[in-house]
């Protein structure tokens, strides 16, 4: 409780994320979960988190840039994909039509 600067009893009002491991644990006899790894809990309060290590975050912070490029890349293929199929249909539509009205097609 030190550690996250909360007193018993006090009303948390700003953000408190816990690690979904602990949420799925039973609770105690009186209801209550303890979080025994420090890094399971992550207090935001007025705008710094408290109890995560820099260098923690700017891993967390890379690797959300690394997941972030890789679907980018994967979007920009998907639109690549599209627009190809979205061409050759048109050129399929395009000598259909000629064929079907009558139109000499051209080899």
């Amino acid at each position: 409780m030190a550690k996250l600067e909360l007193d018993l009893g006090e009303e948390i009002t700003y953000p408190l994320y816990i690690a979904p491991t602990v949420l799925k644990q039973k609770p105690d006899e009186f209801g209550g979960i303890t979080i025994n790894n420090e890094k399971d809990i992550i207090c935001q309060k007025e705008g710094i988190i408290i109890n995560y290590k820099k260098e923690d975050l700017e891993i967390e912070k890379r690797n959300l840039e690394v997941e972030l490029k890789v679907a980018n890349e994967n979007m920009d293929t998907l639109k690549r994909i599209v627009n190809d199929n979205i061409r050759d249909e048109t050129v399929r539509n395009r000598i259909w039509r000629q064929y079907a009205v009558g139109k000499s097609y051209t080899r």
